[in-house]
């Protein structure tokens, strides 16, 4: 359970520090610039929703390893510390990238791949909250 608090934190904190830095300069008078609020929106869902997945198939899966459900992904590892590792590096990286496009230019991509990994990893948290321990019917 501490590594997996642990690893939403350390998740959390990346995604701040990311934050932090993509921080636009104030609007004034004379600046166009009008802050995107879809992006920022974005990324908190995307976070939150990395971090919603990573519990689930903590709870799901790694806590109950002899109800018979195993990862999926044949590419993520089959321990914990491994799994939590690669999921938030490559949450990470998807922040990084996004904020890299958008700061590019590419404000719809940048949106897209956000919401679209929001999605994906909601998917997967609701698809593992359904999995049941062993010994739990299912109705």
């Amino acid at each position: 359970m501490r590594t997996i608090v642990a690893a939403a934190i350390a998740l959390l904190v990346l995604q701040s520090a990311i934050l932090c830095c993509a921080a636009e300069p104030p609007v004034t008078e004379t600046s166009t610039q009008k802050s995107d609020y879809i992006f920022k929106a974005g990324q908190i869902a995307f976070g939150a929703s990395v971090a919603a997945d990573l519990w689930s198939t903590k709870v799901r899966l790694f806590d109950n390893p002899g109800n018979g459900f195993r990862e999926a992904n044949p590419m993520l590892p089959g321990t914990l510390p491994g799994f939590a590792s690669v999921m938030i590096g490559s949450a990470a990286l998807t922040e990084w990238g996004s904020l890299r496009l958008h700061r590019g230019g590419h404000k719809w991509m940048a949106r897209g791949i956000l919401w679209g990994g929001f999605a994906l990893h909601s998917w997967a948290a609701a698809h593992n909250w359904r999995l049941t321990p062993a010994g739990v019917p299912v109705r």
